[in-house]
């Protein structure tokens, strides 16, 4: 970069020339180039207007004042800053604000700490020390008080939660929440020993909230449990096996009796036909069916010597009730015809419903006369004046 002044006859300017531009400053002044006696001023470029010039561009002035852009002083380190001159306070940021050949002084060395989970505390563990550094380098913090640095929601200015973690990082876990109190189940049926107890703002993992647990090594015995026959009290209600006899009948369900609301019901009853387990075999009405058709006169078997013949049977034709629902052969019989010329075809207007044909009845019926054995529906008809087949019309059509 090169620098002249040259005079006119009305002015004087000032040429700066770099790689990419060529700068003319006209200086207003119609005075003659001067004498080195004639110079009252040296004027250096003031570019960022803080009245602090460049030391390396400046023009010799027959007065003791500079034109615009120019100063007498020539101290400035960064004329491209107007916040970088002597005339201002160094601040920590890593560059010499104030022209003096130091950076940040007077700022004491800090040690930063690495925030790894961006919650701005940091990790006392990792740490860059010593440093007069300005800004903070990234991803490093001054405090170091983080007690855990991988989750963003442990740190001293978190609140404390009930969860059996240190979120506020005061190394004591879940202090100052309400705390209840639980009791170990140790044989993790839902129910704690009265006797095991610990305190928490929460249920432990193997704690309970009810201490009503009679025996904590068996997880079968509980309150709410079902009963069962077992020596034990399942249900801790203080009764082994509910040997109780609600009825009076002298039997509990522990010893068979299978319905204790009903003193009729036990294992010592006789069983009668109602439809019940009267002796409690688990069997219903068991010997009230003779004929073994799995129907007894209990429910139903209106013959229960005849196992054809119970209310599941098909009726059939025989004169007998073989469904037991009180009527005989119904939808079973069969029509017959009353066949008086003993030709096997009946008068369809003498008709008796039976199972098997009566004497004098046929089960075919359409005989259009009783009176001769020739004339029937199964003749053949012939030229004769008779309807020998009974079909209608009269045969005089086959005569012709």
């Amino acid at each position: 970069m090169s620098y002249s002044v040259y005079a006119t006859s009305v002015e004087y300017h000032w040429t700066e020339t770099n790689t990419t531009t060529i700068e003319e400053v006209v200086i207003v002044d119609s005075l003659p180039l001067l004498a080195e006696d004639q110079i009252q001023a040296v004027c250096y470029r003031d570019f960022d207007g803080d009245g602090y010039g460049r030391p390396t561009q400046s023009y010799n002035s027959p007065t003791t004042s500079c034109v615009s852009g120019f100063v007498t002083n020539n101290s400035d380190c960064n004329d491209l800053n107007n916040a970088i001159n002597p005339g201002v306070a160094e601040i920590c940021d890593d560059v010499d604000n104030n022209c003096n050949g130091l950076i940040d002084e007077g700022f004491a060395s800090v040690s930063y700490y690495l925030d790894m989970d961006g919650d701005l505390y940091g990790n006392s563990g990792v740490s860059i020390n010593d440093l007069q550094t300005c800004p903070v380098p990234f991803g490093f913090v001054s405090d170091n008080t983080d007690c855990n640095d991988g989750d963003a929601a442990i740190n001293p200015g978190q609140a404390e939660l009930c969860n059996g973690i240190d979120d506020d990082c005061d190394l004591v876990i879940d202090n100052g929440l309400t705390l209840n109190t639980y009791y170990w189940d140790f044989d993790g049926d839902g129910y704690g020993d009265a006797t095991q107890t610990v305190q928490a703002c929460a249920a432990p993992v193997g704690a309970s909230a009810f201490s009503t647990d009679c025996d904590d090594n068996d997880p079968n015995n509980f309150p709410g449990n079902i009963e069962v026959c077992d020596g034990q009290d399942n249900n801790c209600d203080g009764i082994i096996d509910n040997n109780t006899d609600a009825d009076g009948d002298g039997y509990y369900i522990c010893t068979g009796d299978c319905d204790d609301n009903n003193a009729a019901v036990n294992p010592g009853a006789t069983e009668i036909c109602n439809a019940i387990d009267d002796n409690c075999d688990t069997q219903i009405d068991e010997g009230f069916d003779a004929d073994l058709d799995g129907f007894s006169t209990c429910n139903g078997d209106c013959n229960d010597a005849d196992a054809a013949i119970n209310p599941g049977a098909t009726e059939i034709c025989n004169g007998i009730d073989d469904n037991c629902n009180t009527l005989i052969d119904e939808g079973a019989l069969i029509t017959f015809y009353f066949d008086n010329d003993g030709d096997s075809y009946g008068d369809n207007g003498a008709t008796v419903q039976a199972c098997t044909a009566p004497s004098g009845y046929v089960a075919l019926g359409g005989d259009c006369n009783g009176l001769d054995f020739a004339i029937n529906p199964g003749a053949v008809e012939i030229c004769d004046g008779l309807d020998n087949d009974c079909p209608r019309p009269l045969p005089s059509t086959i005569c012709r």
